[in-house]
């Protein structure tokens, strides 16, 4: 119907306003654009957020990390709470230099939990094992 109005196609009154029914519809087909559309609009927002968010805390993360023999396993942030799941061999830095990162990249305080998993490798080298008895 949009497409008959803009091309002129539907005729107007002799007082040049459009039929009743076509207004009806334009009215409808507005409320139906607003209504899905603010939503849709916040959902979207939200997910870009959450996007950057993560993004940043990523960022963030590896830089503190430097060099060290460490990885990020998981990083989660809900609710001003960011939760940072490590990795490896090393000892990691003092975590209220990350905390500081983030509260400046993310624009807010934010709860910060860091969680180290240890992993330890032993090698034995092929000429020193004892035969079993």
């Amino acid at each position: 119907m949009g497409t008959f109005i803009a091309t002129g196609f539907v005729a107007r009154r002799s007082d040049g306003h459009f039929p009743r029914r076509i207004r009806r519809g334009l009215w409808i087909a507005f409320a139906a654009v607003v209504v899905m559309g603010y939503p849709l609009g916040r959902l979207t927002e939200q997910t870009i957020k959450r996007a950057l968010n993560e993004s940043s805390i990523s960022s963030a993360t590896e830089d503190w990390l430097g060099d060290l023999d460490l990885s990020v396993e998981r990083s989660t942030f809900e609710d001003r709470k960011v939760a940072i799941d490590l990795e490896g061999t090393d000892t990691p830095p003092p975590v209220g230099a990350l905390a500081a990162t983030l509260r400046e990249d993310l624009g807010e305080d934010v709860e910060l939990t860091v969680r180290l998993t240890r992993q330890e490798t032993q090698t034995i080298p092929a000429d020193a094992m004892v035969p079993a008895r």
